[in-house]
């Protein structure tokens, strides 16, 4: 298994997602956020910022994290800083994570100005050994191509003109809007195309992994009344003849990490998870994990943008 060392980014990333599954709903987790002075000049970067009301009270809480792997344990005069940062910030609650544990007079001080202390470790082979999938991560990706799309249309309308229609679609064809005359929701030639792929897959017999792309042709009929809306009016249609293409591509991502994010210094543990080599989809990197909690059955996957974005608050993920 090839060894990846967490980076401060990482470990940031990690942390905020397993705690954002603890949090209640209305509740916002703000990675990497850079507080103003009172003069609105550009302050502290705060690392994790977990916000939300507990009663009628605003409750803040800071989680800070470190990872430097040459300095040993985490040292007594960390835990000092954030004591200052909770006064300054006026803070509900300050948690400190380290990747490399706390020196005794670190957690003495931590317990004494009531400072939460958790850990994140690497996890040796021999911990895990029991875990399914540990050699890697496979990744399949179906890439549907919608070539050609046909109308069919019983009769013009006297109404509209052949004009008005071959001017609406002039256009982007896969993605002009189908009017459902009931209800009047839409929907695209591309969307029924995917979704009929998606229903029949006998049409994708020929299909194998990381081989050419496998022709499809065939006719949806529309079982409830559609249209094309014109500048001349509704166009009834009653048919797609959709022709295009499919092709499946998979690759096999190798573990790259495998940790514990547990409580200091009781040890227990709040969460394991398993980290894969990063996968390109459609212009994003993907960042693939599984992660485990002790007591809950099952586990959660997850595929996380680890491109460069923008600073933004996020609020709890729903199960």
């Amino acid at each position: 298994m090839a060894k990846k060392k967490t980076d401060g980014k990482q470990l940031e990333n990690v942390v905020t997602y397993i705690e954002s599954l603890r949090l209640p709903t209305d509740w916002t987790i703000t990675p990497r956020l850079l507080s103003s002075t009172d003069k609105g000049r550009p302050g502290a970067e705060l690392d994790i910022m977990v916000e939300g009301k507990v009663g009628t009270i605003d409750f803040k809480w800071l989680i800070e994290c470190r990872d430097r792997p040459s300095a040993g344990p985490a040292p007594a005069a960390w835990i000092e800083q954030l004591i200052g940062r909770r006064q300054r910030f006026n803070l509900s609650r300050v948690t400190a994570v380290s990747t490399t544990g706390f020196s005794a007079a670190a957690l003495e001080e931590a317990a004494r100005f009531e400072i939460d202390t958790r850990e994140f470790r690497e996890l040796s082979p021999s911990e895990f050994e029991g875990w399914p999938e540990l050699v890697g991560m496979p990744h399949r990706t179906e890439l549907r191509y919608l070539d050609k799309i046909e109308f069919g249309i019983e009769s013009l309308p006297r109404t509209v003109s052949l004009e008005s229609l071959n001017e609406l679609l002039r256009g982007d064809q896969a993605n002009i809007s189908l009017r459902n005359v009931n209800n009047n929701m839409t929907i695209t030639p591309r969307e029924v195309f995917t979704k009929t792929l998606g229903n029949h897959p006998e049409l994708l017999s020929g299909l194998t992994p990381n081989g050419p792309a496998v022709p499809v042709h065939f006719n949806v009929t529309l079982k409830e009344p559609y249209a094309l809306d014109t500048s001349d009016g509704p166009v009834p249609i009653v048919l797609l003849r959709c022709t295009g293409s499919v092709q499946w591509l998979e690759e096999h991502k190798p573990l790259v990490l495998s940790g514990e994010y547990s409580r200091s210094p009781t040890g227990e543990t709040i969460s394991r998870l398993r980290m894969f080599e990063p996968l390109e989809i459609l212009g994003l990197n993907l960042q693939t994990e599984i992660h485990e909690t002790p007591g809950i059955p099952g586990s959660t996957v997850v595929f996380r943008n680890i491109s460069e974005a923008p600073r933004q608050a996020v609020k709890k993920p729903k199960s």
